[in-house]
């Protein structure tokens, strides 16, 4: 039998227990308490460190570019003018472009394929970053790493409301993504020791970026081998897990269960008012994230510390706002409430902008490394938050896919 075939009858399998499952809200009110926590934590304990891991990766991919920028970057390429904003702004073109694209994708050749890929062809691009010699080397590099970046948090996102229900997913979604957050701080950390070398063939912030994204590749590689491709094919769950957690899925926020991609499925949230609600939202706080992934090192440094200072001070507002973060999420859980969440979170970060325009960042170091707390503090627990509340409402999987790639690409527009 060919692994096509295999395939099929799997997927045939999974269709007939899925319609043996027995009737929802009956399986769900007699569940077995201890079957239930053996379910989330192995759920747990498998998709969140591979998951948190490959985001680490995927932010030092995408943040190494203002790091290496301390270390004389531009200088070393005879960069002028505006053209490091330039491919600061290049990189978002594909990343809004092909981000709804990406989850697509995704979502037809399952997750385990798809993220696996995606950081594949991240992973190289940054890797080809080290050995650059001029501005439209980098820039090249750099749109490689906003194509292939592009799906890639919808997908995740996407991929964990598969496995978790409404009360659960802010939470998990931000142990995922608090690692973006710790990235800053391994980043700047990182960084530190790398540009300690002197005397070597090619630039410290080379070295950055071929350790990056050679570990990267490495990740890539682990990420298929160990991921599944959804709950019906988690090796990790016995089929009583399996049979509980579709559901639980059922029960909550799914129509309908192992149901393939179907365009007509994906398109229909756009026939409601709500998405461009949503829309109209992530516009709002998109901003906050990207000025801190790239410009976090740059504002330390113009309150007048040297390089290897400047990416060490990163760290600590870092480590802080990703244990906020988690703390944030499990509280929006626990209350299962979004809006007033969001509200106090973006007034954080707004206070710290105001406080960074106001004062003199160089004679007023106190101040202004306080307000850095509070913008990054501010800046990732909306976007957290935002995303649990948008797959909890999207019942249908392909019309997650889509619209969390619409969504997400559209926050990083301006």
């Amino acid at each position: 039998m060919s692994k096509v075939d295999m395939e099929k009858k799997m997927d045939e399998n999974i269709k007939a227990e899925v319609e043996d499952l027995p009737p929802t809200g009956n399986l769900i009110e007699l569940q077995d308490p201890a079957l239930l926590r053996s379910f989330k934590r192995r759920c747990d304990f498998v998709l969140l460190p591979v998951l948190s891991f490959v985001y680490v990766l995927n932010s030092l991919d995408r943040s190494n570019l203002a790091n290496a920028k301390t270390d004389n970057l531009t200088k070393d390429l005879n960069m002028v003018g505006n053209q490091y904003n330039l491919i600061l702004t290049f990189y978002y073109v594909p990343f809004v472009l092909f981000g709804p694209v990406g989850s697509v994708v995704c979502r037809k050749i399952s997750a385990k394929y798809g993220i696996a890929g995606m950081m594949m062809g991240f992973g190289i691009a940054s890797t080809c970053t080290a050995a650059v010699k001029s501005f439209s080397g980098l820039f090249a590099c750099r749109f490689f790493v906003g194509v292939f970046e592009a799906g890639f948090l919808a997908s995740v996102v996407v991929y964990l409301s598969g496995f978790y229900t409404r009360r659960e997913i802010a939470s998990r979604i931000g142990i995922f993504y608090a690692a973006n957050v710790i990235a800053a701080a391994f980043g700047g950390l990182l960084a530190f020791g790398i540009f300690h070398l002197k005397d070597t063939k090619l630039y410290s912030w080379a070295y950055l970026f071929l350790l990056e994204g050679s570990l990267t590749i490495l990740a890539a590689i682990m990420a298929a081998i160990v991921l599944p491709k959804d709950l019906q094919r988690a090796y990790f769950l016995t089929q009583a897990q399996r049979d509980l957690g579709m559901a639980r899925q059922l029960a909550d926020s799914v129509d309908e269960a192992n149901v393939p991609f179907k365009w007509s499925d994906a398109v229909r949230e756009f026939k409601y008012w709500h998405i461009y609600l949503r829309i109209a939202i992530i516009f709002s706080f998109g901003v906050l994230i990207g000025t801190n992934s790239n410009f976090l090192p740059i504002i330390v440094q113009g309150m007048g510390y040297s390089t290897v200072k400047t990416n060490l001070y990163t760290v600590a507002p870092s480590i802080t706002a990703a244990v906020l973060l988690i703390a944030i999420c499990f509280s929006s859980d626990y209350f299962s409430e979004r809006g007033f969440h969001m509200v106090g979170i973006l007034s954080i970060s707004v206070i710290g902008y105001i406080l960074l325009m106001t004062v003199n960042i160089e004679t007023q170091r106190g101040v202004a490394y306080f307000a850095v707390f509070l913008t990054t503090i501010g800046a990732f627990p909306m976007s957290v938050i935002f995303s649990a509340w948008t797959v909890s409402n999207i019942t249908n999987m392909s019309s997650r896919a889509l619209a969390m790639g619409v969504l997400i690409a559209m926050g990083n527009y301006f």
